[in-house]
């Protein structure tokens, strides 16, 4: 059961982590997209 609490507490931070990088992708490939 603790297990299982850990990990329910542990995703959000990851997606929100998986979500920063992904914002932070978009930003760079519409500045790519942009110089290029």
């Amino acid at each position: 059961f603790l297990q299982l609490q850990d990990l329910n507490s542990t995703k959000p931070q990851l997606h929100h982590i998986y979500d920063l990088i992904r914002t932070r992708n978009i930003r760079v490939i519409t500045i790519m997209s942009i110089i290029l």
